[in-house]
C-alpha cells in the first residue's frame, strides 16, 4: 500500500465528505437526510477525481485506508478530541480585577476580589467594571445584596432602588451580553439575565453550580478572594432570601498592578491612590 496511493485516498475521501457535507446544508439536509434509501445509488463526482463514488465504495475506501495505517485516523480523534476539551474545562483569562469591600449594620465584613474575563465577554465586562468604579457618575458602591439563595448564591447590583427588580448599564437601561453558553461554577461572578435575555447591573456570586442561575446569567468572572466570606454570608438570611441586616458594598473599585507588582486602588469616584 504505497504512501502516494494513501495520501490519494485520503484527499478522495476528504473530497466526497466535503461535498456531501456540503451539499446537504445547500439542500436544506433534505435528500441526503430525508431520503436515505437514496445513499446506496447516489453518486457523487470528486474534485480532483473525474471518476465518480458511491457511497460502498465511500465506505470501502475508509475501511481500506484505516486498516494499512490507522495512525491517523486515531491522531485525528486525538487532536479534534482534545481541542473541544480545552474549549470545554479552558478557563477564560482574567484582564481586570475588582474589589467589594462589604459591611452588614455598618460593621465591615471583610473583602472580596473579583477577576474579569474581559477577553470572553469585553461588553460585559467592560459594564461591571465601570460600575464597579463609578466612572459613569452611579455604580456598585452603597448599593445592598438584595437576596441570599442559602448556600447557592448571593445577589446584588441593583444600583437604581436597591430591591432587585431593577438595574442600569453604562450603556442604558440594558444591553444584549455576548453570549449565555458560558459556564458556571462554584465561584464564579455572574450577570442576571432579564427579558429578552438582556443584562443590566445585577449580578449574583455563585456557591455552587446550579442549572437555574446558569440558564438565566452569564458569566462575566470569578471570584479570586473572599469565597469563604461569600460562604458565611449566604447563611444569613430568612426563608424569603433576605438578608436579616442589611448588606452593602461600602467600596468597591479596580485593582490594577504596577510595573513593580504592587497592587494600586482604584475607589469609586476617586482618584488611583496606593
Amino acid at each position: 500500500f504505497a504512501y502516494d496511493t494513501y495520501l490519494y485516498e485520503m484527499q478522495s475521501i476528504t473530497a466526497f465528505a466535503a461535498r456531501r457535507a456540503f451539499g446537504a446544508l445547500r439542500n436544506g439536509l433534505q435528500s441526503s437526510f430525508q431520503k436515505p434509501h437514496l445513499l446506496q445509488t447516489q453518486k457523487r463526482t470528486m474534485f480532483n477525481d473525474p471518476n465518480h463514488i458511491s457511497v460502498d465504495d465511500f465506505q470501502a475506501r475508509i475501511l481500506r485506508v484505516f486498516k494499512a495505517n490507522p495512525l491517523p485516523f486515531y491522531s485525528t480523534v486525538v487532536v479534534v478530541g482534545g481541542f473541544f476539551i480545552y474549549i470545554v474545562v479552558k478557563t477564560p483569562d482574567i484582564t481586570d480585577k475588582v474589589y467589594f469591600d462589604i459591611e452588614s449594620d455598618g460593621q465591615p465584613l471583610g473583602r472580596v476580589v473579583v477577576g474579569l474575563f474581559g477577553d470572553d465577554v469585553p461588553r460585559t465586562a467592560e459594564n461591571f467594571k465601570q460600575l464597579t468604579t463609578g466612572a459613569r457618575g452611579f455604580g456598585y458602591s452603597g448599593s445592598p445584596i438584595f437576596h441570599i439563595i442559602r448556600n447557592y448564591a448571593v445577589l446584588a447590583g441593583d444600583v437604581m432602588r436597591g430591591s432587585g427588580h431593577t438595574g442600569y448599564s453604562i450603556y442604558g437601561p440594558s444591553f444584549s451580553c455576548e453570549s449565555k453558553m458560558t459556564k458556571t461554577e462554584r465561584g464564579s461572578v455572574v450577570m442576571l439575565l432579564g427579558d429578552n435575555d438582556k443584562v443590566d447591573s445585577r449580578f449574583g456570586f455563585c456557591l455552587m453550580e446550579g442549572p437555574s442561575l446558569k440558564d438565566n446569567s452569564i458569566a462575566v468572572g470569578r471570584v479570586l478572594e473572599g469565597l469563604e466570606l461569600l460562604d458565611k454570608l449566604s447563611l444569613q438570611a430568612d426563608q424569603s432570601g433576605k438578608p436579616r441586616r442589611l448588606t452593602i458594598f461600602r467600596e468597591c473599585g479596580l485593582l490594577p498592578s504596577d510595573t513593580s507588582g504592587k497592587n494600586l486602588e482604584l475607589r469609586a469616584g476617586e482618584e488611583t491612590v496606593q
